[in-house]
């Protein structure tokens, strides 16, 4: 994330200095955004596949899981 920070700071100075296009900046505005939505789907699948194996596995029912659901 720090290293995606700083090419952001590169880019806004290059952009004021001429060095840079607009269409860079925003394509490395957009990155850390991803990344973090990224790293949220994967926390999410993590979680959704560990209770799916455990349900499989026979440590947790269905009935346990339903205080979990988002209705």
């Amino acid at each position: 994330m720090q290293a995606l920070e700083q090419r952001l700071q590169a880019e806004e100075k290059g952009l004021q200095l001429g060095a840079s296009r607009i269409v860079d900046l925003l394509d490395w505005r957009r990155r850390p955004l991803r990344a973090r939505a990224d790293q949220a789907k994967a926390c999410y699948d993590l979680v959704r596949n560990v209770v799916a194996l455990r349900i499989r596995g026979g440590d947790i029912r269905d009935a346990d899981t339903d205080v979990w659901a988002v209705g």
